[in-house]
């Protein structure tokens, strides 16, 4: 493997003499580990590589081939008969459980699988494979277990944002260009739903609860011409403004012109102005308030009333926000401390690298 040998000797060390270890009150117990990789460890999936190696380099008859992906081993068995099949898979399944009592590990019987093709649309009998002595299903479909959920992520992620792709500058909101995209979403329903082709597309799209690409085309192409620079774009006889989304903004200056902001836990010694920030969630109503205290006494209180769908940490960042913009306009008070006892809101102010939420 050509790799260095202090970088071996540290890796060997980490898999040696590995215990865990288990305390309660009184003592602890204490037992031998030597199987798994190294916690909060990145080379974990190194490791394995290097462990399922040798089992794609074990000798396998010539009709028979395997392949590694992730944590799973596929064998690929041809034969021109199922005795012939059967032959084979038993000797690489036996090489295999070598193997696995070898690395000490176990592979599990239920979660095997068995899939079956035939040349021609005859019905023909199956091999049977065992692992363990116990005999590992057979799938009868290709597509192994992809269920309709599955298959609708999978659109969602993958073949919905493809479609969708740059439609800022291909789509003309033609009759054409709308029954050509439904033609696509159409096949993807089908095999989400699996109902009958003379269902409608339409009927289609309420039973699996995608809404018609069509529409999400319309979307994108609204976003994508207000991103560019239209003040108002009409979409089904409504109008929308630019004005009534939020758009990510670069940084107004240099990075390397900010000025950092510093913060450290304590209690407050109450010398000077000390102002307190607080946001909370009560019976399903938010709100916010902050208090200033000048040497012990309090001088000014405000409370804020939010919408009930905000979130504490929300309310925490609008009490900072206007405790801000009230010391922006008492720009004579000095010296000033605020308390705060959200550490998140701090920390994303605080923070030069903002994340919009």
């Amino acid at each position: 493997m050509k790799c260095p040998r202090n970088i071996v000797l540290l890796i060997c060390d980490f898999l040696k003499e590995r215990k865990v270890s288990l305390y309660d009150a009184n003592k602890g117990h204490h037992r031998n580990y030597q199987r798994g990789c190294p916690q909060v460890s990145i080379s974990g999936p190194v490791l394995w590589n290097i462990i399922a190696n040798i089992a794609l380099n074990i000798t396998l008859p010539q009709n028979v081939s395997i392949q590694a992906y992730a944590d799973d081993f596929v064998l690929l068995a041809t034969g021109s008969g199922r005795h012939t099949i059967d032959k084979a898979l038993s000797f690489v399944t036996q090489e295999l459980k070598k193997w696995s009592f070898h690395v000490k590990l176990k592979f599990d019987p239920k979660k095997s699988f068995h899939l079956g093709i035939a040349k021609t649309n005859t019905r023909s009998i199956r091999p049977r494979c065992k692992l363990y002595g116990q005999p590992i299903r057979v799938s009868k479909l290709s597509k192994m277990n992809l269920q309709g959920e599955v298959l609708k992520s999978l659109y969602k992620r993958a073949i919905e944002r493809k479609i969708l792709y740059a439609c800022g500058a291909w789509w003309t909101k033609t009759a054409r260009m709308r029954n050509k995209i439904s033609q696509i979403q159409r096949i993807a329903l089908l095999r989400i739903t699996e109902c009958f082709r003379t269902v409608t597309t339409v009927a289609l799209q309420i039973l699996d609860g995608c809404p018609p690409i069509d529409i999400l085309a319309e979307k994108e192409y609204i976003i994508f011409k207000l991103k560019a620079g239209y003040k108002t774009v009409e979409c089904f006889s409504e109008i929308f403004s630019a004005r009534d989304f939020d758009f990510e903004k670069g940084l107004d200056i240099h990075p390397a012109l900010l000025k950092l902001l510093y913060w450290h836990k304590g209690l407050p010694n109450m010398i000077g102005y000390t102002i307190f920030t607080d946001g909370s969630k009560l019976n399903g109503h938010v709100g916010a308030a902050f208090c200033v205290f000048s040497d012990e006494k309090l001088s000014l209180e405000r409370k804020y009333r939010l919408s009930d769908n905000a979130s504490v940490y929300q309310a925490e960042l609008v009490a900072l926000r206007e405790i801000l913009y009230w010391l922006f306009s008492n720009s004579e008070i000095d010296p000033v401390e605020i308390y705060s006892d959200c550490e998140s809101a701090i920390v994303s102010i605080t923070d030069v690298c903002q994340v919009k939420i």
